[in-house]
């Protein structure tokens, strides 16, 4: 049986096939979405609640209880919110431009922040000021960013040094 009809047929077929795909609507997944309702903001009148406090906001933490921890890198603080972005009066300080937090509740200090100024620096559970629990300024070191890994030989803590291209 000849088919060479159909192999002449099948490449101007594929060619209009192909020119309609662009055509074709793109369809996005139903349930690829999510909606931002803006809880705090140092603008007034763009969220709820206005705190000033909020500036250039970099890491954001918690407990298991906790409320929300962030580093506030414009302000040298950070400042703590409730879930429904009612603001906890304690603002902690941490100088020279906070980026990353994380909680550690293993730790000495609970909630811990990493610095522009290559410190990383801890809130030792009460007052509003933070200890230096480490210190690579001499090296040049700027911090970006914190994670903590749980492996079986104990916990793992990772700054990112964004001047000297390491993760500490």
């Amino acid at each position: 049986m000849k088919l060479g009809w159909l192999r002449s047929l099948s490449l101007p077929v594929a060619m209009v096939l192909l020119m309609a795909l662009p055509a074709a609507p793109a369809v996005a997944a139903v349930d690829n979405a999510y909606a931002v309702h803006p809880l705090v903001s140092n603008v007034a009148g763009a969220a709820p609640t206005t705190d000033p406090n909020l500036v250039n906001a970099w890491g954001l933490t918690a407990s298991a209880t906790s409320p929300w921890w962030v580093a506030d890198n414009g302000t040298n603080v950070s400042t703590i919110y409730r879930a429904d972005g009612s603001i906890v009066p304690l603002v902690v300080q941490v100088p020279v431009h906070p980026t990353g937090t994380v909680f550690w509740g293993s730790a000495r200090a609970r909630f811990v922040f990493d610095t522009e100024a290559g410190q990383v620096r801890g809130w030792p559970g009460s007052g509003n000021q933070t200890v230096v629990l480490a210190d690579r300024s001499s090296v040049g070191a700027i911090y970006k960013g914190l994670a903590l890994a749980t492996t079986a030989a104990g916990d793992r803590f990772y700054a990112t040094d964004f001047h000297n291209g390491r993760v500490d």
